[in-house]
């Protein structure tokens, strides 16, 4: 099918842009269209190169000639980790076109544009700054995997502390970011500003970008899987910590006292102690950053979505992967696998891992599951001592206990865990 696959015309009502953009009225529109991969909307935001739109901006030259006086931009999206003395973060890094993106989403004003493109400058959302904690102006480490498959670092400058933007998204230069991951001139997304979809303009794009090209809007980026149990969910887990947060000490102190007061509350109650952290996986094709789960994840049973193979067998170094994961390596079962992580002795651990099974689930399809004794045993986590990385528990319970918690005395003197109730 040629291009086929190669790239999609998205119209994005004009709710996202309200979304969106710092200063607009709620009661204007601005509509943008967006020219995309096909199947980049399956793995949103961490689709590997392949899906990218190649010769960025000499297709931007051809629209402004079709598109006149209408603001166009690109970005480049890719997977990525901030670090700080705190812990990691795992952001999606948008590569920008300083003074187009200003036309386009006005996020970074005149005297940014200038500074963003010239140093290793970057802008980061608030939210990520709190779990981080860091300010404008601290340094900042940025880790990436390579399009060959290999770890690249720098240090960055924070420029700026976006409200407007979008939770775990950062901005650097496009070029830069093009630059860190081995690319050269590729985007992942093209937007056309103030510009409602046309079916005339299917023939326009296709000139451009090639053939075959389908037309998605809003709803066909809203995949979302609900729980079906009836059963309140509560996750006591360290403060400042986000989904994609990972830090440096992440355990949780006295897990018995906490287990012990939610007993003495509901003695029926089902309690989950969960560890995930980031991992570096290495095949003989090639490497990717993914992360680690020794359970359940967005309260559902990860054994429910394998679509080929098995769960993983206790204490055997066997895990399963996602199926974007899987395809991005070209991995299949019985396959032998490094997985790289930081353990609990400080430095870099290394283990041969095998997969079982591989598992299709929401958005979680780039990450890795196994059994917490092997997780364990891999990052050297002996019995008793407390994670590196992030330490939750699930309280799975038939009654209301949330509230109860709260008041608790106990707990309250714990002030490094916070309460999350899950819908």
């Amino acid at each position: 099918m040629k291009n086929a696959i190669y790239f999609v015309i998205a119209l994005i009502i004009s709710i996202i842009a309200l979304l969106i953009f710092k200063n607009i009225n709620l009661s204007s529109k601005v509509d943008y269209i967006t020219i995309m991969n096909t199947n980049y909307i399956l793995v949103r935001d961490i689709a590997p190169p392949i899906y990218f739109i190649e010769n960025c901006s000499e297709k931007i030259e051809a629209l402004k000639k079709i598109f006149k006086e209408k603001p166009i931009t690109a970005r480049l999206k890719y997977k990525a980790s901030l670090i700080s003395h705190l812990g990691e973060e795992e952001i999606i890094i948008n590569g920008i076109i300083p003074k187009n993106d200003k036309e386009v989403f006005n996020i970074i004003n005149n005297e940014t544009i200038e500074k963003i493109k010239n140093k290793n400058f970057i802008i980061i959302n608030s939210k990520t700054a709190l779990a981080l904690d860091i300010n404008i102006g601290d340094n900042i480490i940025l880790k990436l995997i390579t399009k060959d498959g290999y770890y690249n670092a720098e240090e960055f400058i924070i420029l700026d502390i976006a409200k407007n933007l979008d939770y775990n998204f950062a901005l650097i230069d496009i070029n830069k970011l093009n630059n860190l991951v081995n690319l050269n001139n590729l985007a992942s997304e093209i937007y056309i500003k103030d510009t409602k979809f046309k079916e005339s303009y299917n023939d326009i794009i296709t000139k451009i970008f090639g053939e075959d090209l389908k037309i998605y809007s809003m709803s066909d980026f809203k995949q979302k899987i609900k729980t079906k149990e009836k059963i309140n969910i509560i996750k006591i887990s360290k403060k400042n910590i986000s989904e994609n947060t990972f830090l440096f000490e992440g355990g949780i102190k006295y897990i018995d006292e906490i287990i012990n007061e939610i007993k003495l509350l509901d003695k029926e109650s089902e309690i989950k102690n969960i560890i995930n952290f980031p991992v570096g996986i290495v095949t003989k094709t090639g490497s990717a950053q993914s992360r680690v789960y020794n359970t359940l994840q967005d309260l559902s049973d990860i054994s429910n979505f394998i679509i080929e193979g098995k769960i993983y067998e206790n204490n055997k170094n066997q895990i399963i992967v996602g199926k974007d994961l899987g395809n991005y390596l070209k991995l299949k079962i019985g396959d032998a696998v490094s997985l790289i992580a930081r353990g609990s002795r400080g430095w870099l651990e290394t283990a041969y891992f095998t997969i079982s099974g591989i598992y299709e689930f929401k958005n979680k399809n780039f990450d890795i599951y196994a059994d917490t004794k092997t997780i364990s045993n891999f990052i050297y986590l002996k019995s008793g001592n407390k994670s590196p990385y992030n330490e939750s528990l699930l309280i799975f319970s038939e009654k209301s206990i949330y509230s109860d918690l709260m008041k608790n005395e106990i707990l309250k003197d714990m002030d490094i865990i916070k309460f999350d109730k899950m819908e």
